[in-house]
């Protein structure tokens, strides 16, 4: 396989790399304060577990969907410009969801078309931030600027989105919508100062059906990314099926306010804070097949203290491990999937990574409520411990001989 460094760097981590990072930043808020009020919107209009995780899963499935076009897109066209492209479709979905809930327009259904929708436009946009990343900072600095650019969407998405959007959905359900679209207004103007333009290596000249499959193709013949794909696959899988109810569960199993679940969502960005910190000190250092197989052997720990002792003194610490320990696994593979990628395929390889990888998040979710609903909001982590059992066991042969330090 070859080695790609990074075509077209304007320095270490310069002011563009800044500029980028503040305008991710305040995108994850966005999306951390979307990620709180969707599902108590969704809570306040139906108490069935099955039908709030599939709210979850349509705001997730164009990840599976939506994604390899996206991708495809990405390494067509100017990856800056289809960032700020992405942001503006999602400040008109988000003032879209404020008008409705303001006239009491929303229900369940409408909740899954514009989740889908929302969740199509963070695909493109996604997919072009990860590619545009590697052109901004030169290869040796990746797991340092991946921990950057992750810990601020962390802390954005997690940590005080999570937590904001809560207390605004007990002043106003539609508050929190208004100040998604906001904090969205605001990433796209962050990103005029990225300096440009990003044109892409190739254009391509073929069919977009063509392209994506380049793209997963060279990602199949590529061993180690394919199963790691597949270990990220099994993790979302695992952590769809918890957080699709997790609303009800910390509502009617640990009997919090409402405006706790938020403070719970943050607690576990706290620990991706850490992580993120932990990994920018790291480095380098980060690159070893261990780590993985770890991170993978408590996750499923964690679940599995979490569904044989459901008390808010296990639960918050474990949240917080949770959150510290994905950092870690995120900056390590996606640092190592963006040195091996030819940037003219850079979009294409990332989108379908996250087929495999984030695809499997809708069908856990769907899954999650469905094994809620028959088996009481508890089951979901026993079962989701059980996958991560399957993932480790995957690794040890996989990941043999890995070496990702090239």
């Amino acid at each position: 396989m070859s080695v790609r460094s990074a075509p077209h760097p304007t320095s270490a981590l310069g002011s563009s790399f800044w500029a980028y990072a503040a305008s991710v930043t305040a995108a994850g808020l966005g999306d951390g304060v979307r990620v709180a009020a969707l599902p108590l919107l969704a809570a306040s209009l139906t108490t069935s577990p099955a039908l709030v995780g599939g709210v979850a899963a349509c705001q997730s499935a164009p990840w599976l969907l939506v994604n390899p076009f996206s991708g495809a897109l990405a390494d067509r066209h100017d990856r800056r410009s289809l960032m700020q492209l992405a942001t503006a479709v999602r400040v008109v979905l988000a003032v879209t969801l404020v008008a409705m809930v303001g006239f009491h327009l929303v229900d369940i259904a409408w909740l899954c078309v514009l989740g889908f929708l929302l969740g199509s436009a963070d695909t493109l946009g996604s997919n072009s931030a990860s590619g545009l990343l590697p052109r901004l900072v030169r290869g040796p600095h990746l797991e340092r600027a991946n921990a950057i650019s992750q810990g601020g969407y962390a802390t954005g998405e997690n940590l005080l989105g999570p937590a904001l959007g809560a207390l605004l959905f007990t002043a106003a359900r539609a508050l929190p919508f208004g100040a998604d679209a906001a904090a969205f207004v605001l990433a796209g103007v962050l990103l005029l100062a990225v300096a440009g333009p990003f044109p892409p290596d190739s254009r391509g000249g073929g069919r977009l059906v063509s392209e994506v499959a380049q793209g997963a193709g060279w990602l199949w013949a590529h061993r180690p990314l394919r199963l790691l794909a597949v270990l990220v696959g099994l993790q979302n899988l695992a952590f769809g099926m918890v957080l699709s109810t997790f609303v009800l569960f910390v509502l009617e199993v640990l009997r919090v306010p409402r405006a706790m679940y938020g403070v719970l969502l943050a607690v576990m960005a706290a620990g991706g804070l850490l992580g993120s910190l932990f990994a920018y000190r790291a480095g380098t250092r980060l690159r070893r097949p261990a780590l993985l197989r770890a991170i993978l052997a408590v996750n499923g720990l964690g679940l599995l203290a979490i569904w044989g002792l459901p008390r808010l003194w296990l639960v918050v610490p474990v949240l917080v491990l949770l959150g510290f320990l994905g950092t870690l696994w995120d900056v390590t593979v996606v640092s190592y999937r963006q040195r091996e990628t030819p940037d003219s395929l850079l979009g294409r390889v990332t989108s379908t990574f996250r087929v495999v990888g984030i695809g499997a998040y809708p069908v856990g979710a769907a899954l999650g409520g469905v094994l809620a609903q028959a088996a009481g909001l508890r089951f979901p982590f026993l079962a989701a411990s059980m996958v991560m059992a399957v993932a480790l066991g995957l690794s040890f042969p996989g990941l043999a001989g890995v070496e990702l330090s090239r």
